[in-house]
């Protein structure tokens, strides 16, 4: 059983559950106003530098969770693609490009926002948003 189970946390799908993911033909897209826009694979994802933020997770439907998330921090991925300064917003998009959220760059480049893929040393499941998720604890 994951530590994201084991401490009850709730399932959320905007979208429907993806199912299994293949995380060795996965990517994310890191687009829009920068120099140079890529496409992370897992595994370059994941030989970036890692950062830990231990924090809590939230919700609008009241439950909250605790725990070390593990991640490559935004403002990293910013750094490699050359966001533009002029740049005021990020948005997230899932999986399936059905749900989205806005975060204003400020808070997107603060220390403890991640794009996670990780939790309490466990790589995040399907059921938590895995392989990799926004999160920011400043929301």
């Amino acid at each position: 059983m994951s530590r994201l189970k084991e401490l009850r946390t709730p399932v959320f799908w905007a979208e429907g559950h993806p199912g299994e993911l293949n995380r060795k033909a996965w990517g994310i897209e890191v687009s829009g106003l920068c120099a140079n826009p890529q496409t992370f694979t897992w595994q370059e994802l994941t030989v970036l530098p890692k950062s830990i933020a231990d924090a809590r997770l939230t919700n609008v439907t009241r439950f909250s969770v605790r725990g070390r998330w593990g991640g490559v921090k935004v403002a990293d991925l910013f750094d490699e693609v050359q966001v533009d300064t002029t740049t005021k917003y990020v948005r997230f998009w899932s999986y399936r490009m059905i749900y989205d959220t806005t975060n204003p760059i400020e808070v997107a480049l603060r220390e403890r926002t991640l794009l996670a893929y990780e939790f309490d040393g466990e790589y995040l499941e399907e059921d938590y948003g895995g392989p990799v998720r926004g999160f920011c604890p400043y929301l």
